[in-house]
């Protein structure tokens, strides 16, 4: 009897109003924290039920494939440059099979990607089947190279009417350029010379682009001389991150190019020997020594 008048007692209590049970402030760091960690998971598993939109819209993510092929996210939209190949060359990076599948299936998280970058048709930059199953199997990508490119990409991949309508060929005369934009990313295919003499009639570009709030330039496999880059006028770009070969980057020559010519912000080094790490890299630091080495497929990097 006792129990039931004090528990009378607390109820009036309350539907009266003059008592209030203590609650947590929703103000308090505590709680504050806790909402903000259930918004982060929240948002992390709406966008992996989302594709192919990125999860990290406001940030930049590179990941090195091979060689100097890399897959860079940002803006929801990701780009797929010089990493479809399959044969390599001796002595270089080459794609593992099981990654190779993935991105030429385009599953997770290659099937983000809006763009594919192709700098010349070398073995160890572009293979045909390659480029064309990624495109079958990724309606939302389209492809810009030079006009080789997409005469092999119809010789050589069967089903190339399939995607031939999300590809296009680009060839500027030497020191000239063509501005595009392609998925709503900002592109300048600027053709520039492949190295050695044999190599200069190829349909070699360089490409100047924007995604995830940086300007980037990928320059392929180019010789190292000034009229490569004077026609751009690549310094005044304000480069945030250039994808440069080691080569360029152990010489006075090449760095003088490097900081006279497009000063960019961060240097990412590429077309490295995995044979030769230890002594490209070394080289590389020399001359700089914040330059960041691509040398690990799948090696990423967040900016």
């Amino acid at each position: 009897m006792r129990l039931l008048a004090l528990l009378s007692t607390f109820l009036f209590a309350v539907i009266s109003g003059w008592w209030t049970p203590a609650v947590p402030s929703l103000n308090s760091s505590a709680t504050a924290y806790v909402a903000i960690g259930i918004q982060q998971d929240t948002s992390i598993i709406q966008s992996e039920q989302s594709d192919p939109v990125s999860a990290s819209d406001s940030t930049l993510s590179i990941t090195y494939i091979a060689n100097e092929g890399f897959f860079i996210e940002g803006d929801g939209k990701g780009i797929l440059i010089d990493a479809l190949f399959r044969d390599g060359v001796r002595g270089y990076q080459r794609i593992d099979l099981d990654l190779l599948l993935k991105l030429e299936k385009a599953e997770p998280p290659f099937n983000r990607t809006q763009l594919v970058l192709v700098t010349h048709l070398h073995k160890d930059h572009f293979d045909a089947r390659s480029v064309g199953l990624h495109l079958k199997n990724n309606v939302y990508a389209k492809a810009v190279a030079g006009e080789e490119i997409t005469h092999l990409l119809r010789d050589r991949f069967s089903e190339a009417f399939m995607v031939e309508d999300r590809v296009l060929g680009v060839t500027p005369s030497w020191k000239n350029a063509r501005e595009m934009m392609v998925s709503g990313i900002k592109i300048k295919a600027m053709r520039m010379r492949h190295g050695w003499p044999k190599n200069y009639p190829l349909h070699h570009l360089g490409f100047l682009f924007e995604l995830g709030g940086r300007k980037m330039l990928h320059v392929g496999d180019l010789e190292i001389i000034p009229e490569n880059f004077e026609p751009f006028n690549l310094d005044e770009e304000k480069i945030d991150i250039a994808f440069l070969p080691y080569w360029m980057l152990i010489n006075e020559d090449g760095a003088a190019i490097v900081n006279d010519l497009i000063k960019p912000k961060t240097i990412i080094a590429m077309h490295i020997m995995p044979d030769q790490l230890d002594t490209i890299t070394r080289d590389v630091h020399h001359l700089f020594p914040e330059a960041v080495i691509a040398s690990e497929p799948l090696q990423k990097f967040v900016f």
